[in-house]
């Protein structure tokens, strides 16, 4: 991909501060209402004011700078691989935004990317390694937020490889320390990977990917949506690597917006067994945990899950969290384990689980986390705790226990014919455990 080189010799730090005069300062500063002192740090260089290109403003760059990049599409590859903040002028997805078309691979602890779209002109063909990506993280204590990645293309037809196209990858690579990564309000669409009908003639795309030994990453607040593969298709998905050891700890996946992922208007996903699930092309997965990674090492909460499938989890060792979730309808998900509900799947795949209930009863962000929870003596509810008096969760036991029939709170299998007392149970008023 080309990479636009600086016209001519790249500005020191100190001649480009010194091209900042007081006059454009106080001006400024009577426009917006902040300080002279305080207009002149907003930034420490401008692309392309100061430097023709993204890459070699980070070259010129101290820790803690703040690079602003103004409306207008820079063909290059960037890495960041110093302590920066890039900033683009104008919003992503307005008129004029600050365009990079190639990628950024983020390479430094404390970098933050915010309000740049970024996109690919050239289609990835099969074998391309490493696998493509918007925005790649390598570092620790990262922000990447407010950006618009879009309208990247594969075709592995010709059968030299199979990859995954990436949004936001975060991968914790050997020897480097991918943790503390918050991935924040970025739109990630239109992303399509084309193929044939064998492997490797096919492979994925996935809005953000949290793979390897990456440590403690925030995914919220995102809007992902328009992901379409002659594979697979995931929103947010946890996984492993062939090149690095390890699989990701400490995952939270919040108020997100996952939606049209594999959904049947671009590949024929849903023929075969399983309604397609068992055969590629596969059907879109909002959030996922794919072999290898450790389901109970990720929290899935107030997202709105409208792919095919809600979650899908192929951990058989662990649980997925993904309570509080909106699946599409009130029902919630449709599971063996849910016969009522006609939601988006909760896709469990051999001995894997998923916990989802309670579900919102509206998509998020509403807040009403009680689906699945009904009234009566029923299956699930919030009842009088068996012979109980007072507050205990216990086997006729006084004070705070666990069991049957305690005296208060209780979390047992059968809730009823207590007295004065509140359980969670299977047979009770109310909420099960």
């Amino acid at each position: 991909m080309k990479h636009t080189e600086p016209a001519g010799p790249a500005l020191s730090r100190r001649s480009v501060l010194r091209r900042t005069t007081l006059a454009s300062v106080a001006g400024l500063a009577g426009v917006t209402g902040l300080s002279a002192s305080a207009a002149a740090q907003s930034c420490d260089a401008v692309v392309p004011d100061d430097y023709a290109s993204i890459q070699a403003a980070v070259d010129d760059a101290d820790a803690g700078d703040t690079i602003c990049i103004e409306p207008g599409t820079y063909e290059e590859t960037v890495r960041a691989d110093e302590e920066v903040t890039l900033r683009g002028r104008t919003a992503p997805n307005g008129g004029n935004p600050a365009t990079v078309d190639g990628y950024v691979s983020v390479e430094a602890d404390g970098v933050t990317i915010r309000r740049l779209r970024i996109t690919a002109s050239e289609t990835f063909d099969g074998g391309t390694f490493p696998d493509p990506f918007g925005v790649r993280v390598t570092a620790g204590d990262v922000l990447v937020e407010d950006n618009l990645v879009e309208g990247f293309r594969a075709d592995l037809g010709d059968g030299a490889g199979s990859f995954t196209v990436h949004g936001v990858q975060v991968f914790g690579a050997s020897g480097a320390g991918a943790s503390d990564v918050t991935v924040r309000g970025n739109q990630i669409r239109d992303v399509r990977s084309d193929g044939g009908d064998e492997w490797p003639e096919y492979g994925g795309v996935a809005g953000v990917k949290i793979q390897a030994g990456a440590d403690g990453a925030t995914v919220t607040d995102n809007e992902i949506t328009d992901l379409h593969s002659a594979g697979w298709a995931y929103g947010v998905v946890l996984a492993t690597s062939a090149s690095a050891p390890g699989a990701p700890t400490d995952v939270t996946v919040e108020d997100n917006d996952v939606s049209e992922l594999n959904d049947g208007t671009e590949f024929d996903v849903f023929t075969g067994a399983d309604d397609g699930r068992s055969a590629a092309p596969y059907p879109g997965s909002a959030v996922a945990v794919d072999t290898g990674a450790d389901a109970t090492e990720a929290t899935v909460r107030h997202n709105n899950l409208l792919a095919p499938n809600g979650v899908e989890t192929k951990d058989d060792d662990g649980t997925l969290e993904a309570t509080c979730n909106w699946w599409g309808d009130r029902s919630g998900p449709t599971d063996d384990d849910n016969p009522d509900g006609t939601g988006t799947w909760a896709l469990e795949r051999g001995d894997a689980s998923a916990d989802y209930t309670p579900w919102l009863n509206a998509p998020s962000p509403a807040r009403s986390c009680v689906g699945g929870q009904t009234n009566g003596n029923g299956a699930s509810g919030n009842g009088n705790g068996n012979n109980g008096n007072g507050k205990a969760n216990g086997n006729n036991g006084n004070g705070k226990a666990t069991g049957a029939s305690g005296n208060g709170k209780a979390n047992g299998a059968n809730g009823n014919n207590g007295n004065n007392g509140k359980a969670n149970g299977a047979s009770g008023r109310g909420r099960g455990p």
